[in-house]
């Protein structure tokens, strides 16, 4: 028999099973991402086993890079309802937009640093870190 006090994990327990810091749990559940149930007698936090698997889902979402704010609307969003999945793929669409044009910023700054190795190694040319002004002279 399962009993109510079975299914409720610690705020340490749930750190460790989440590699999370307690300092974090309580982040999240300040801004409302997961909740604690109302505390005992001796006042400690007890989560219900609903917690870990939105910890988990917090997790995949931060890896796909939306950020705390963007999950809590996530969450928000009216279960079971037409307008939920919309607006779910709306915000993925949205996410992939801001890491497509991120990727392409990255690929800016990579092609700038090869640009500048290839320039360095030219002999016939000064290097970039001879000519600039914001590296030191030995």
């Amino acid at each position: 028999m399962t009993t109510i006090a079975n299914q409720l994990t610690s705020i340490g327990r749930l750190a460790r099973s989440s590699k999370l810091s307690t300092a974090t749990l309580r982040y999240y559940e300040k801004l409302g991402l997961i909740n604690s149930l109302p505390r005992g007698a001796r006042g400690a936090r007890h989560f219900s086993s609903e917690a870990r698997s939105v910890l988990e889902a917090i997790s995949r979402f931060q890896d796909m890079g939306f950020t705390l704010r963007e999950v809590l609307k996530l969450q928000q969003l009216p279960v079971r309802h037409l307008s939920h999945k919309k607006r779910f793929k709306s915000m993925l669409k949205h996410k992939l937009t801001e890491v497509e044009k991120s990727l392409e910023l990255e690929r800016f700054k990579k092609q700038s640093i090869l640009k500048a190795l290839r320039h360095c190694a030219s002999s016939s040319k000064k290097c970039a870190c001879e000519v600039n002004p914001l590296i030191k002279r030995a």
